[in-house]
């Protein structure tokens, strides 16, 4: 899906992050290199592998919210790698859910290669009641 150079990792970041504050699945997914990995517990199965399973999760995680938010405090970068920590905060099914969360991304230059979501969604619904297979 990526195929443009993306060297920066932290800017990968902060591009992933927007997307998914504007609940937008091609965004997020337009972020990823092939052959990617997503971590994300608050859909299921929580593991995610390839752009179409990415792609899948994060249209079905986006359906039922009607707001997001993301707050990050600074974003740690190394050459392959970034990683931020925050507030993410939902409006899903009309409830609202806040979050502290971390975060931590790989890449190899050609978008995301991992995304690794760190929050405790438990006593939460998951944000899909279908299972990405």
């Amino acid at each position: 899906m990526n195929a443009a150079p993306q060297s920066d990792p932290s800017a990968q970041l902060r591009r992933y992050l927007a997307a998914v504050a504007n609940r937008d699945a091609m965004r997020a997914a337009e972020c990823f290199a092939q052959g990617a990995i997503l971590d994300l517990p608050t859909i299921k199965p929580s593991r995610f592998m390839g752009l179409e399973e990415i792609k899948t999760a994060h249209l079905w995680a986006f359906e039922n919210l009607q707001e997001a938010n993301v707050e990050t405090d600074e974003v740690l970068a190394a050459e392959h790698s970034a990683m931020a920590a925050g507030r993410l905060t939902v409006v899903c099914r009309g409830q609202q859910e806040i979050h502290a969360f971390g975060i931590a991304i790989e890449s190899s230059g050609t978008g995301l290669d991992r995304v690794s979501w760190y929050l405790d969604s438990r006593g939460h619904r998951p944000w899909s009641d279908r299972t990405v297979l």
